[in-house]
């Protein structure tokens, strides 16, 4: 549960140790900031507990085509980004359909 959130930090409730092993991917934004794992983003990964997830951070969320997404896999309290996805456009015209209008 989140408790506040402003320009450069966000105060929350980690998810119960009970139901720690049910969790299979964790999202957050950086609003209109950057997406990375922060300092905090490392520890709440650290502290999750024994289990395996997909963790995502998505930045620049003011429109759809300006958002960046940031993903890693998190297993047993390690850390794996993977590759290419720090910054990463979550959303490409170049590969969406195009709509004729008639």
């Amino acid at each position: 549960m989140v408790y506040g959130r402003g320009a450069g930090h966000g105060r929350y409730e980690p998810l119960p140790e009970s139901h720690r092993d049910a969790l299979v991917l964790h999202v957050h934004s950086h609003g209109d900031g950057e997406a990375y794992f922060s300092a905090q983003d490392d520890r709440a990964d650290r502290e999750a507990g024994d289990s395996v997830y997909l963790a995502v951070v998505f930045g620049r969320c003011r429109a759809v085509e300006t958002i960046t997404e940031a993903w890693r896999r998190v297993i047993w309290r390690w850390r794996f980004d993977l590759p290419g996805s720090a910054g990463m456009p979550a959303w490409d015209r170049s590969t969406q359909p195009e709509h004729q209008t008639a």
